[in-house]
């Protein structure tokens, strides 16, 4: 009966580290795109190849770089609305990057909002999913304001929830071959 109960209090703890079932899509539902990226941090930057690398690299270390050729510009076509939504959009990246950044053109625009946001790419690595109400404050704000994106490798890190329920299952065929053993 304590065994059991212990089973059961092990799998609430492990549902409680686990992430959401749920993602967002475009093309009317058909194109998983994940979840919404998070801003991992954003500044004001030069528009120079070396001054957004410097920036990438102040903030992850140099270990995370990028080619000139991973800089690539952006128009308002290429973004998708997510789930019809008016304030998250999706853009199908050329890899699968463990983090991207977008440039902005503040032109206009007041306040004058941060021009460079590095952004964490969350379950689907192919697509870069934002919010526009995260960027900028600014009433005329839209999605063609987005001139480049920039895709960062590395080596991504595996989430804990997924090691721990890695680690669960392993260690449940231990204890199944251990009882069956006997």
């Amino acid at each position: 009966m304590k065994g059991r109960l212990l089973a059961v209090l092990v799998l609430c703890g492990l549902l409680a580290f686990a992430s959401p079932g749920w993602s967002l899509t475009i093309d009317s539902g058909a194109t998983d795109v994940g979840i919404k990226d998070t801003v991992y941090a954003s500044d004001t930057v030069g528009n120079s190849y070396a001054e957004e690398l410097a920036w990438v690299q102040s903030l992850l270390g140099t270990g995370y770089t990028f080619a000139e050729t991973d800089v690539y510009n952006v128009v308002a076509g290429d973004w998708e609305a997510v789930d019809g939504s008016t304030d998250l959009f999706a853009l199908e990246l050329n890899d699968e990057p463990v983090y991207f950044f977008i440039k902005i053109g503040t032109g206009g625009l007041s306040p004058t909002p941060d021009t460079h946001f590095l952004y964490t790419n969350l379950t689907e690595l192919g697509y870069a999913v934002i919010s526009l109400s995260e960027i900028s404050l600014a009433s005329n704000f839209d999605i063609g304001r987005v001139s480049h994106v920039g895709e960062i490798g590395g080596t991504a890190v595996p989430e804990p929830a997924t090691l721990l329920l890695l680690g669960s299952g392993l260690l449940g065929i231990v204890i199944l071959r251990r009882k069956f053993k006997k």
